[in-house]
């Protein structure tokens, strides 16, 4: 136990081995399938952590006639049919909650879905959802509890003391110097708790995720392995945790870069789509538009979705080497939770299968 934490771990040469790794679970060899169904994998695995953007100018929309007009028959529509109106947005509120822990529920199993590919390099969804059902269902737990104490932490510690400040009428009563220490504290004490929260989210998903799977455990069981791990090799994870918050700025940059054209192209076809649903009109009669919101949202929910998917298949080299990097850091600081085999043993097995074969 002495001789494995007093070895030294070389982040540069995890990384470099965590690219190998990569390499070899998408392109050695290149299987396009395979990328189609890790890219679903991935895209249901953080779905509720990424979200996806459009280029849609509705404000400026908004200030054109059309989008007036538009605005204007959503709002009679809403006065005219008020019982149907309320009656809906009841509906769209439980149905949204519904699918809300649906998706979360989802989003952790195939945490695990995802993580079983890239230890085994294989892509069995259906066999792989059935075995990590149980561990998934403990992660989507967590998740639940996890959230409603960031929700219950960010309203005692950002909003109420905010609202208690203005409704006191602080800002009309006190000098500059006041008001801007009482800003900057709060500001301060908003972003250490906020950093706290990100860093036991990133702490859970790099480490903890593969301690349950490795030893079929339960969340907290899986927490109190990681925790002597990481009270051992405080510095290592420290310095594991800036490497991979620049490396995530680069990822974020190359994949922006990458996913610009499929998001102008989105972009374009929902605004055509808005703009010919707004102003589109049949002879002399005037289509009620208000009818057209429900349309609209389904198409372009869909093309969201599509749009994330395919954003994910276009990145996927960089959620895989993310992925890989844990876990040969992992491996590293401690031998118990070795998932990914070395290159080298990698190599000397492909070539044993080579040598059956022939």
């Amino acid at each position: 136990m002495e001789e494995i934490l007093n070895k030294e771990i070389s982040l540069s040469k995890i990384m470099g081995e965590a690219f190998a790794q990569m390499k070899r679970i998408l392109f050695k060899p290149f299987r396009f399938k395979k990328w189609l169904k890790f890219g679903f994998i991935v895209f249901i695995a953080e779905i509720f952590s990424k979200g996806f953007r459009n280029n849609f100018d509705l404000q400026g929309f908004l200030r054109e006639p059309e989008g007036k007009q538009f605005i204007l028959a959503i709002v009679a529509f809403c006065k005219t049919h008020l019982p149907l109106v309320i009656g809906m947005g009841i509906a769209l509120v439980i149905i949204s909650i519904i699918l809300y822990f649906l998706f979360l529920y989802l989003s952790s199993v195939f945490s695990f879905v995802f993580l079983d590919g890239v230890v085994k390099n294989k892509v069995e969804i259906r066999k792989s959802f059935r075995e990590n059902k149980q561990r998934g269902f403990s992660y989507f737990l967590f998740n639940i509890l996890f959230g409603f104490a960031c929700l219950l932490l960010i309203f005692l510690i950002d909003i109420l003391p905010l609202y208690l400040i203005i409704k006191n009428k602080f800002f009309e009563q006190s000098g500059f110097l006041s008001i801007f220490l009482v800003v900057a504290g709060w500001a301060v004490v908003s972003l250490i708790h906020l950093l706290l929260i990100a860093v036991i989210a990133f702490f859970v998903e790099d480490f903890v995720l593969p301690i349950m799977y490795k030893q079929n455990l339960r969340f907290k069981q899986a927490w109190c392995k990681f925790w002597p791990i990481f009270k051992s090799r405080q510095k290592n994870f420290f310095l594991y945790l800036l490497l991979k918050f620049g490396l995530s700025i680069v990822g974020a940059i190359f994949a922006g870069i990458v996913l610009i054209i499929p998001l102008i192209i989105l972009g374009l076809i929902l605004s055509g789509l808005f703009y010919l649903a707004a102003a589109t009109s049949i002879g002399s009669i005037e289509i009620n538009w208000a009818w057209l919101l429900i349309p609209f949202v389904i198409v372009f929910t869909t093309f969201s979705l599509f749009a994330g998917y395919i954003s994910i298949c276009l990145t996927l080299p960089i959620p895989v080497f993310f992925r890989c990097f844990s876990l040969v850091f992992l491996g590293k600081c401690d031998e118990k939770y070795l998932l990914l085999k070395s290159s080298k043993e990698n190599c000397s097995e492909i070539n044993t299968k080579e040598g059956r074969r022939k």
